[in-house]
């Protein structure tokens, strides 16, 4: 999905205007992107040990990332590239996730890979979504509303009910046809300066506290 942001500022308000663009693989790409965290292999049954944990994330500029921390072991930070298309995903993480064009399965924010992380045995790891903040919740309300079949307004509803529960929103409107959203932002209180702190020699602090000159005469 791709998506556009304009902002204009009308007195002391900002508008945001969201703009939903779709296509199949788009879809299948933003609804893979994020950060996903290991719950189990398959049948190994492996998981990661109590107090560590394991994380995917698919980025959008193509690149793949695994980190893993556990109990008095080393951290683990590798790099390397994914992409789908047509349904099928490859993940290269040399080592670590090898995944070349095969089928995924995504069930809302359960992410099913071909592959095993503990190891090259066949089988699958489980994954659940880390969730996102702030304003990329209201993506992936649109993206979850697709994958269960909606239409894009009805898509387009559903994200503009996450956009209602975000704070600095004051209004949603959904564009026609479901294809954005307008969001009214609340407008920031007016900072009112407080009392300059006192530094050193009676200065306001963050000024030069270097002693003050005598005056001429003066010991």
């Amino acid at each position: 999905m791709c998506t556009c942001f304009f902002l204009q500022r009308l007195a002391r308000l900002w508008l945001v205007l969201i703009l939903f663009g779709f296509s199949a693989s788009a879809l299948a790409a933003d609804s893979l992107q994020g950060t996903w965290q290991h719950v189990k292999d398959f049948p190994s049954g492996w998981h990661v040990s109590k107090g560590g944990s394991a994380t995917l994330t698919l980025s959008a500029n193509g690149q793949a990332s695994l980190s893993a921390t556990g109990p008095n072991q080393n951290p683990l930070n590798e790099t390397g590239t994914w992409s789908v298309q047509g349904g099928r995903v490859t993940i290269n993480i040399p080592g670590e996730v090898e995944v070349n064009n095969k089928s995924f399965q995504l069930q809302g924010d359960t992410l099913t890979l071909p592959t095993q992380v503990s190891s090259d045995d066949p089988g699958t790891s489980t994954w659940t979504r880390v969730e996102s903040g702030g304003i990329d919740l209201i993506f992936v309300a649109f993206n979850r509303g697709l994958e269960k079949g909606e239409s894009t307004t009805q898509a387009a509803e559903e994200a503009a009910t996450e956009a209602r529960k975000q704070e600095a929103v004051e209004d949603v409107k959904v564009n026609p046809g479901g294809t954005g959203l307008v969001l009214t932002l609340k407008p920031e209180a007016p900072r009112r300066p407080g009392p300059a702190r006192q530094g050193k020699c009676g200065l306001p602090s963050g000024l030069p506290t270097s002693p003050l000159p005598h005056p001429t005469g003066a010991k």
